[in-house]
């Protein structure tokens, strides 16, 4: 067959080319069908030639009402002439293909028929693939309009930016209301917030990130401002490399931060208060305590002796529950840091058997502590934290342990630290002879303000967060604290921490005094600001211990102006005084000295990390924290008093 000169078939028979050819005798047929198609359908020659309604009953049924049914507007018009249409035809397994069909009209038969020759695609690949990026298109404004993100899509080059409705929803707009340009954006971002979100575009566009990311306040329609999480990434470059598209999202997320600020504030507003029970606890706790101390240096006989060191323990029992407490407080709030130091651990065994022995010998136990011979003496660890969770499994043993022994053993754990690795795991293991823990109390006595049950707090008091804290301490420390015990065969209690051997760190040598302390130094000048009576009459009794004379005054202010008129060499500030406080009556003291500048030391009830850092910004040379031991602020003086006379 024919077509304007053409051969038709003898292209299609030998090659892919998908054909059909229609004759309008009257009644529309088709003729022709080439072999490209019987493949892609599976049907014969006689399966489909014939009367068009024969080609009907295999179009798909959602296709039928644009394909026109009745067979006379198949081809829409007998003038010759070319048009394109898309449809589906089921195959022989029952599965359906999508073709497109290009058709051409003519009507030059001699006689007087109109033939349609139709060229056919088999499009099923790009329709499914269209389909793909269309249900791709719906799942994500689903999941837009599901999570009510406002889009924005900008050109960096022209400034130009395509918003959505939700991202003028999001600022009380209607679309149609704002500017599609930049500026839109940047009029409404809070002005402190601006530069911070050019800068973190500009980090982007540089690639030192990733993606986009800023929270920033913007101004909604109504003039509140709304706390916006900004989110987007690079997705197109010109030629030149230069970023042509950055596309992304808004989220309003000030109900989250609005949250966060009031936590932030409650927090605040937490701290100050633990700040202010800090101070107010320690004040008389310093007051008894040192009284007592002092008072266990006079002459005392045997029951006078045990009644003050009775005191005395009860006022060290509540400065560790005082000390749980804050120390809690400041892991909840994430402000405890860890730190790694080189540290001689047969220097914290000697520190544990001074002060656990008599302890245990007043109970009639047996205590031991002591290294394994393959222990290494210097390890990289924080010794404050470390003692501290140590302390607290020894005092445990010691208190809940009638009779028998209390051992702690520190070694390696076999098998870890091998091929080289720097990191060992070693293991502060703590025995006792004790009631043991039943399993059911294990876990419990990790939770906070519990005990193993109710007739411990009963008998031994205390606050219940101790081992809560240990655990915690153990975790930030890399490690873990492990419990095997029964009741009636003792517990045993393991902190278990990954550590680095280190070698003995450079030590600056020590000048040894000319003669012994306090003759060194006991012409010290020393002035002592305290706003509390029995505080002052404490402070003045303990400086009289330790050989020397002081000046009292009542308030920052006194102490100002005393140093005006007198050259001291050590002036202790209390920090919560009236009229100056401590803080600031050491800043003009440092200010208005003439000449050399004394040592300042700061006292105070009040043990929390910033009030440490406030001392240090004021040019306070060093914290003491009430109660004190006279033992510790001999240790200062002195280590003062020797610097003082090199300088």
């Amino acid at each position: 067959m024919t077509f304007d000169g053409l051969t038709i078939q003898s292209v299609a028979e030998v090659g892919d080319l998908i054909v059909t050819i229609w004759n309008d005798k009257g009644k529309l047929t088709l003729d022709y069908v080439s072999p490209a198609l019987k493949r892609v359908l599976g049907y014969t020659d006689e399966q489909l030639k014939g009367e068009v309604s024969n080609w009907l009953c295999l179009l798909h049924p959602s296709d039928h009402e644009a394909m026109k049914l009745d067979s006379l507007t198949w081809f829409p018009t007998q003038v010759p002439q070319a048009y394109t249409r898309d449809y589906r035809l089921r195959t022989v397994d029952g599965t359906y293909r999508w073709l497109r069909e290009q058709v051409t009209t003519s009507s030059n038969n001699d006689d007087g028929t109109t033939e349609y020759l139709c060229i056919l695609f088999d499009i099923s690949s790009l329709k499914k693939s269209e389909e793909g990026l269309s249900e791709t298109k719906e799942r994500l404004e689903l999941v837009l309009e599901g999570t009510r993100l406002g889009m924005w899509d900008w050109n960096p080059q022209t400034n130009d930016v395509i918003f959505n409705e939700r991202w003028a929803e999001m600022l009380g707009y209607r679309l149609e209301e704002i500017e599609q340009n930049l500026d839109t954006w940047s009029s409404k971002v809070h002005p402190d917030d601006l530069q911070a979100c050019f800068d973190d575009i500009g980090r982007h566009v540089r690639g030192e990130t990733t993606f986009y990311e800023n929270i920033h306040r913007m101004l909604h329609k109504e003039g509140h401002w709304l706390y916006i999480l900004d989110r987007g990434k690079i997705v197109k470059y010109d030629d030149h490399g230069k970023p042509i598209r950055f596309t992304g999202t808004h989220t309003d997320i000030t109900a989250q931060k609005e949250a966060e600020i009031k936590a932030q504030k409650a927090l605040q507003i937490k701290s100050q208060f633990l700040a202010n029970m800090s101070h107010e606890i320690r004040t008389p706790l310093f007051g008894i305590l040192g009284n007592l101390e002092v008072l266990s240096h006079s002459s005392l006989d045997a029951e006078q002796r045990n009644l003050v060191e009775s005191i005395e323990q009860s006022g060290q029992n509540l400065m560790v529950i005082l000390n749980d407490i804050l120390d809690f407080s400041k892991l909840e709030a994430g402000e405890l840091k860890i730190e790694s130091v080189a540290t001689d651990l047969s220097l914290i065994v000697q520190e544990c058997r001074a002060l656990f022995q008599a302890l245990a010998s007043k109970k009639g136990l047996a205590f031991t502590i002591s290294l394994a011979p393959s222990m290494p003496h210097y390890l990289q660890l924080d010794p404050v934290r470390y003692k501290q969770v140590v302390f607290n499994l020894i005092s445990n043993a010691i208190k809940f342990t009638e009779s028998g022994d209390v051992n702690v053993l520190i070694r390696p754990v076999e098998g870890t630290g091998d091929h080289g690795s720097l990191i060992q795991e070693f293991e502060t293991r703590v025995t006792d002879s004790g009631p043991g823990i039943s399993a059911e109390h294990q876990r419990r006595i990790f939770e906070r303000f519990n005990q193993a049950d109710i007739s411990t707090t009963r008998r031994f008091g205390g606050s219940g967060l101790g081992l809560s804290i240990s655990e915690r301490l153990a975790t930030m420390m890399g490690g873990s604290i492990h419990l095997d015990s029964s009741v009636g065969s003792g517990s045993v209690f393991r902190l278990v921490l990954p550590l680095m051997v280190c070698p003995r760190p450079d030590l600056a040598p020590v000048q040894p005094s000319a003669t012994p302390f306090p003759g060194l130094q006991s012409d010290l000048k020393i002035l002592v600001a305290d706003d509390n009576q029995v505080n002052r009459l404490l402070l003045l009794r303990q400086f009289q211990k330790l050989g020397f004379s002081i000046d009292l005054v009542e308030d920052g202010l006194q102490a100002v102006e005393q140093s005006q008129i007198k050259t001291y060499d050590i002036i202790f500030l209390d920090l919560h005084m009236p009229n100056l406080d401590g803080i600031s009556a050491a800043r003009q003291i440092r200010t208005l000295a003439r000449g050399t500048q004394p040592v300042i030391i700061a006292l105070t009830a009040n043990i929390l990390p910033e009030t440490k850092i406030q001392c240090q910004q004021a040019q306070m040379n060093e914290y003491l924290s009430k109660p004190f031991k006279l033992a510790a602020l001999r240790d200062l003086i002195e280590r003062y008093s020797r610097r003082q006379a090199r300088a």
